[in-house]
């Protein structure tokens, strides 16, 4: 079997998911192929001979200046991908948002999903609200053409050797200390200035707070360290992070924050669920799949003091739970292997081949909601 995945990353920042999943299908005996952009489309896929189109990000297929010129180019896009479809390749699409999170033109790009949806033989969504709201999104009739297959963890991709008082050393940061930590691109979407913000108002003594992660833009970058400077004890590391690096600042915290303001799948819950940590989140998207209660403090991201009374929460709890909370989640994340998410893959690839309706397997796949997967 030949699957081609597109877009597919090969740079240096380049797509954990898209790595590990290839790596576990290629011990299944599926070859996968690839390309940044989708740029004359249908003879690519031709000339690969691909028996699957695998479908990841859509950005490109409707990005544009004008609006005119995103729906002349969301218009080839869905044309050409029509085309590949009667030719007898297979589509899949792994849904990994609704729409790009910094989107020129949202309704456009909304389109693009929906429509993809529709023309896919099979779409993957990473939790059941994902899977709900890809529905309703593309109103599809044939709701068995979204399945749910988890997000992979990360414990053998990032490297996780050195030692809390290790990477506390290496950072700064006293051994007693509560450390929250902010991982990741600094976005507008993902709430960083609220994060600051709330836990400037927190007074928690010797509380710390670490944000780690490139921003989006010279703009974002100059408000985060304008925040920082007046707010004690964060402390910013405003660049990208590899995977190599991860261990360093998921290992000096004690528990992970994600003060997303809009989120469909979340990676970096996973990431710190891999590395048994407690977590901060709001009850959105898939985060509220893969976390609960007895492993992180949810809020509802709609009260305008959800994300510090969250971190209120976590204040008061001693080491040894939020230990114990990290805990739950490390279990929870073991079960979410890539071998196993290559093998749910392979199963959908083989159904959209052979024609069949591309239903879930009744089995367990993960904790909380995804075991009805």
């Amino acid at each position: 079997m030949r699957v081609a995945f597109l877009p597919w990353s090969k740079s240096e920042k380049s797509c954990l998911y898209q790595e590990q999943l290839a790596a576990g299908l290629a011990d299944l005996d599926v070859e996968v192929d690839g390309a940044v952009t989708g740029r004359f489309l249908l003879p690519w896929v031709l000339k690969h001979r691909a028996d699957i189109l695998h479908l990841h990000w859509l950005n490109q297929f409707s990005a544009a200046k004008t609006e005119v010129r995103a729906v002349i180019k969301l218009a080839s896009f869905i044309a050409e991908l029509f085309l590949v479809k009667i030719l007898g390749v297979r589509i899949v699409f792994t849904a990994h948002n609704l729409k790009p999170h910094e989107s020129t033109f949202p309704k456009i790009d909304l389109l693009c999903t929906a429509l993809v949806c529709r023309l896919a033989h099979g779409t993957v969504a990473h939790g059941p609200t994902a899977k709900a709201l890809l529905e309703r999104t593309s109103h599809l009739k044939d709701r068995g053409k979204i399945v749910v297959i988890p997000y992979g963890n990360y414990m053998k991709a990032s490297p996780n050797q050195i030692s809390r008082e290790d990477t506390r050393k290496q950072l700064g940061l006293p051994d007693r200390s509560l450390v929250f930590l902010f991982l990741g691109a600094i976005r507008p979407y993902k709430g960083v200035i609220d994060l600051i913000e709330s836990f400037g108002s927190l007074k928690v003594e010797g509380a710390h707070l670490l944000i780690a992660g490139w921003p989006l833009n010279e703009e974002i970058a100059e408000q985060v360290i304008a925040k920082c400077s007046v707010v004690e004890n964060t402390h910013l590391y405003p660049r990208y992070v590899g995977y190599e690096e991860h261990q360093v600042f998921m290992n000096a915290a004690d528990v992970v924050v994600f003060p997303y303001k809009d989120i469909l799948t979340s990676g970096a819950a996973v990431l710190a669920m891999s590395f048994g940590k407690a977590c901060v989140a709001p009850r959105m998207g898939c985060i509220q799949d893969v976390l609960d209660e007895d492993g992180a403090f949810l809020y509802d991201p709609a009260e305008s003091d959800g994300l510090y009374r969250a971190l209120q929460r976590a204040a008061a709890k001693s080491r040894c739970e939020l230990e114990s909370m990290g805990t739950h989640n490390l279990l929870a994340a073991q079960e979410w292997s890539w071998e196993y998410v290559a093998s749910r893959y392979l199963d959908l690839y083989r159904r959209c081949i052979d024609g069949r309706r591309a239903t879930e397997r009744s089995e367990t796949c993960g904790k909380g909601a995804l075991a009805k997967a």
